[in-house]
């Protein structure tokens, strides 16, 4: 709970904020919001929320909690995949009698994964000043503590409920060389770790879960060994998965191969089994099983 002097002291900086910047001019506020800790929330942002005549979310309840955590009151309305062409349209027409609007979805940036482009688009044809007050993203900031490269990236999202549009999906970018990122719902972790490792191989990848929570968890391996650990352990919360780009896959079948024999020349079959996994990609298991028969060779 946010202290009561803080918030008092709080919305005098926030009027200082949206008159010295012309927030309250009619137009759209894309409004980006905390993605786990709502500490995250910028003095900008809390400035347009505390500025804007009404407020449309995805789930009014999640933003009332946001807004009750800073003291602030504003109307609420849903704005959703479901309704939002009617809604859109209800939208210009405040702001085209002279409201400003503001638009946030449940966490994160609006548009990226969520509706809203449609709204935007709109409103460029109309020449409705839009305004964004930047906020966290699950995507970056997933990316940043990957552990994988950062120079490019491609940002996919959810796949495809159905395994036939997801599997095409995932051929339109299995030869890209940039990391892969993806949302996914905890429910469906396991069997899109699956698809994932059908398609595009065996790759390093990182699940991020619970960002910026006080649960944080990044799972940092190949997708089979992600695989067998959430078989193991059920995820929660919203989740980031992050696939290495096709340029740093693993290894080719016969270079494995003399990898694994050269390690086990100096190391125990589980060391080296390890090692040769964290060097190529490939599923410890399956090393581990092919280290026993080298083994089992030599004596």
């Amino acid at each position: 709970m946010i202290d009561s002097s803080f918030l008092s002291e709080l919305q005098h900086t926030l009027q200082k904020i949206s008159h010295n910047q012309g927030i309250s001019k009619p137009g759209l506020c894309l409004i980006g919001t905390p993605i786990g800790n709502l500490a995250d929330m910028t003095l900008r942002g809390l400035a347009a929320l505390n500025t804007v005549d009404i407020l449309f979310c995805e789930d009014t309840r999640v933003t009332a909690t946001l807004l009750k955590a800073y003291g602030l009151s504003k109307p609420l309305e849903s704005y959703h995949a479901h309704n939002a062409r009617r809604v859109g349209e209800k939208i210009i027409q405040l702001i085209l009698s002279g409201k400003t609007v503001g638009l946030v979805s449940d966490a994160g940036l609006p548009l990226i994964s969520d509706p809203g482009f449609d709204l935007v688009s709109l409103c460029i044809q109309k020449d409705i000043p839009i305004t964004l007050f930047p906020g966290p993203s699950a995507s970056l900031s997933a990316l940043v503590l990957s552990g994988l490269s950062t120079d490019q990236f491609h940002f996919i999202g959810f796949l495809p409920l159905k395994e036939k549009e997801s599997e095409e999906c995932l051929n339109t970018v299995q030869s890209l060389a940039t990391t892969l990122i993806f949302y996914e719902a905890p429910h469906r972790l396991l069997k899109t770790l699956e698809r994932l490792q059908k398609i595009l191989g065996n790759r390093q990848a990182v699940v991020a879960r619970e960002l910026t929570k006080k649960f944080e968890e990044f799972q940092r391996d190949t997708l089979s060994n992600l695989m067998e650990y959430y078989r193991k352990n059920s995820p929660k919360g919203e989740i980031v998965i992050l696939v290495e780009g096709r340029g740093e896959a693993r290894s080719e079948p016969h270079k494995t191969g003399q990898l694994l024999e050269m390690a086990l020349k100096s190391l125990h079959v589980k060391e080296a089994t390890n090692f040769v996994s964290l060097m190529t990609g490939e599923s410890r298991k399956d090393l581990y099983a092919r280290a026993l028969k080298l083994q089992e060779k030599k004596e």
